[in-house]
């Protein structure tokens, strides 16, 4: 009933092929281009949105049309996501006409506070171009500071676009055709498959024995290493507002390897109380058992999911209803407020002149979507538009604060658990950080994690060095210093090492105090300061070595 009824489904000319590829680290970069997807679907294009990382670049040379959104990470870095493609786009050995025929245009999102502001994206329209592709558009550059965010530039983009790719020369409309409106309810990209009480049964033993684990020795984001947890102490006091967590993960059997300064990322569940409520608050069956879940849209690429799951579990592991959400979520959510009001208020949120008042009211809030909905107690939805409303919970980074010489078949992290209070008052909680210091190493409960190769790499071991990193910027660092610590062990020589660290309190927050006095024993750390920014006998304390 969604497909046939559709006319965004019914219009489309197959001979109006639109490919949108996204390179994302954080999620942005993939809404941008869900949103490119959905734009060119207004204007009959048939439309393929999909991941860098599971594009067949052999198809380039291919392709006709094809519009980038890539976002830039730390100091230029392409996202994860992107990085084979890249890699392969970067061979010396590819002609220069290799792309010749393609056109295309990219997106960029970054944040202008860094010094290579939207590196990514400019270097990717470079390097087409040096293979023969012809750029229909300029770079755009999404940013972060502005008072709208990325939207902002966005807008003033697309609009540009449109008038170049709708021109007599390319692809104008087809003869009768108009470009459908803005507000249009697009069909649910899929169906969930919901089970019989036969069905049930049937999948109970399923459920219960299915072994999530991944068999590969290739981790990532599709294929995670289940991980045990080894330990979860506690490295402030008690009483302190601060909680900062040394969590070590098991990886015996895995296979993996990693090196000083590589990156651990951990794919988070929601909390089972929140998960229910959230559930219960929208009317949904938190027992449903999904079978599975039907594609009912081209193009659109669907999470690894083991199927048979109970909704309260497939909203634990895959939905980020405690995240912030942007500007298409107030879109999706006002065609279903059944108050005047409030469907006013969500469509003007989801407009361009809205976009500063919904920042405000959205982002300096830190309002999660759950609370947005329960903010608008109209709203009532179907389930098949559930999988849309809310995206993807996203995995968090964390720098590995140990080395695996150090400890073998291990992985540790330092993690601040986040907790604070918004502008008005409410409690927030972060979703990774709350779920890792609220698990039991005895529950025998596993972890998704895989591994990365970190930006910044420990240099030869005799090179000296000089690391600054207070609170839990020092993980790193430590990894560093372990590293060392093993090689001095084992007769290698080592250089010097100064380590600038700054906590709040040294009898609160003075995170792994005894190992810093260890190492500057044993002649690994050679010169050690740290700073007590909230002592009241001086402001800082300074420890030297030789």
């Amino acid at each position: 009933k969604f497909i046939k009824g559709n006319t965004m489904e019914n219009i489309s000319n197959t001979e109006r092929v639109l490919k949108v590829l996204y390179g994302s680290q954080t999620g942005t970069a993939q809404e941008v281009g869900e949103r490119l997807g959905r734009e060119a679907k207004r204007r009959h294009f048939n439309v393929i949105v999909q991941s860098l990382e599971h594009y067949d670049w052999t198809q380039l040379p291919g392709e006709e049309l094809i519009l980038f959104s890539v976002s830039t990470t730390g100091q230029g870095v392409v996202p994860d996501s992107m990085k084979m493609f890249w890699n392969r786009l970067l061979r010396g050995k590819l002609k220069n006409d290799l792309l010749e025929g393609v056109q295309f245009g990219v997106f960029g999102l970054g944040d202008s506070s860094y010094p290579r502001f939207n590196a990514v994206a400019s270097k990717l329209h470079k390097r087409l171009i040096q293979l023969g592709a012809k750029p229909i558009i300029r770079v755009g550059k999404g940013n972060d500071q502005d008072p709208t965010g990325y939207e902002g530039e966005l807008d003033i983009w697309l609009d540009e676009l449109w008038k170049v790719i709708l021109s007599p020369d390319m692809y104008p409309l087809p003869s009768g055709a108009h470009v459908l409106p803005d507000g249009i309810l697009e069909p649910p990209s899929f169906i969930p498959i919901v089970a019989s009480k036969e069905d049930k049964l049937k999948a109970k033993t399923m459920i219960e024995t299915k072994d999530n684990e991944g068999k590969r020795k290739e981790y990532s984001s599709l294929n995670p290493f289940f991980s045990p947890l080894k330990s979860n102490e506690r490295l402030t006091c008690q009483d302190w507002d601060q909680d900062v967590r040394l969590i070590a993960f098991d990886i015996e059997g895995s296979g993996m390897n990693y090196s000083p300064g590589d990156v651990v990322y951990i794919l988070p569940l929601n909390s089972y109380e929140d998960s229910l409520s959230f559930l219960n608050h929208l009317g949904f069956d938190p027992n449903t058992l999904l079978l599975d879940l039907f594609p009912n849209q081209s193009g659109k690429e669907r999470k690894t999911i083991q199927f048979p799951i109970k909704l309260i579990d497939y909203t634990r592991r895959y939905l980020d209803f405690m995240g912030t959400m942007r500007r298409h979520f107030f879109q999706l959510l006002s065609h279903f407020a059944t108050n005047p009001t409030e469907k006013e208020r969500l469509e003007y949120f989801a407009s361009s002149e809205g976009q500063e008042d919904m920042r405000f009211y959205n982002w300096r809030e830190k309002r999660t979507a759950f609370q947005v909905i329960q903010d608008f107690p109209s709203l009532k939805f179907p389930l098949e538009y559930l999988f849309d409303i809310i995206p993807p919970i996203q995995p968090r980074a964390f720098s590995i604060s140990s080395s695996l010489k150090a400890h073998p078949q291990e992985i540790q992290v330092t993690m601040a658990v986040v907790k604070f209070k918004t502008m008005m008052g409410r409690m927030r909680k972060g979703v990774c950080s709350s779920y890792l210091a609220n698990l039991d190493p005895q529950s025998g409960e596993k972890v998704a994690i895989w591994i990365t190769k970190g930006l910044m790499k420990l240099p030869n071991p005799q090179i000296p060095i000089i690391m600054v990193g207070p609170g839990t910027g020092l993980a790193i660092f430590r990894a560093f210093l372990e590293e060392r610590q093993v090689l001095k062990k084992e007769g290698i020589a080592i250089g010097k090492s100064a380590f600038f660290f700054g906590c709040r309190n040294k009898e609160k927050d003075y995170l792994h105090s005894d190992q810093w006095e260890s190492l500057q024993k044993e002649g690994v750390l050679t010169y050690f300061s740290v700073a007590f920014s909230r002592d009241k006998v001086g402001v800082s304390r300074f420890k030297g070595g030789t």
